[in-house]
């Protein structure tokens, strides 16, 4: 455990702030050790061979059991405190989740539930959908080119059945997606 509160934990958060650091806190890593990645029903739109990988991987190393759930809680709260801390700081953060590097983290729904956690450690939901846009096109460099909504910059789009400014989870209520100009509705996408 970690003292958020103690003289060197502080210390950590100004100089990152002063140096310009860019948090990407990856939330969804700690709610993957707090249950049974096996059993998330988002893994039915992954690639059979893919989750063949991921099981593969799992047995080589030795599944791992999820966390006592009271640590896991202690856990999830202290990393989120955190992230409130540096964003209130000034502190860039942005919302990733490492999808293709960590097993058991679907695409699209791992950065929805990535979302939703930062809302939870005290970012507005105005804050998140930055995070998950324009400040991590920032951080990557390519803010020029895309991660906002304007005239000569790429943008493939989801309209939201709902406002996302009112509730978070509404980044899941997808009524279609744009991708480069042509129109999706969720369910061809995902093939359901």
């Amino acid at each position: 455990e970690s003292d958020l509160d103690a003289a060197g934990a502080q210390r950590l958060l100004e100089e990152m702030r002063r140096a310009g650091v860019t948090l990407d806190p990856t939330l969804a890593l700690v709610s993957l050790t707090c249950r049974r990645a096996t059993e998330d029903p988002h893994l039915r739109y992954v690639r059979r061979e893919l989750r063949q990988v991921w099981e593969m991987r799992g047995q080589a190393a030795g599944e791992r059991p999820a966390l006592d759930s009271a640590v896991a809680e202690r856990g999830r709260r202290a990393c989120g405190e955190y992230v409130r801390r540096y964003h209130a700081m000034g502190g860039r953060v942005v919302a990733g989740t490492d999808v293709g590097a960590v097993p058991y983290l679907v695409p699209g729904f791992s950065l929805h539930g990535e979302m939703r956690m930062l809302a939870e450690a005290g970012l507005s939901n105005h804050d998140v959908l930055r995070a998950a846009t324009i400040e991590a096109a920032h951080a990557l460099r390519i803010d020029a080119e895309t991660g906002s909504i304007e005239a000569g910059k790429a943008a493939d789009l989801v309209v939201l059945e709902a406002n996302p400014l009112d509730d978070i989870k509404n980044v899941g209520s997808i009524r279609e997606v744009i991708r480069e100009g042509r129109r999706y509705r969720p369910a061809e996408l995902l093939g359901s």
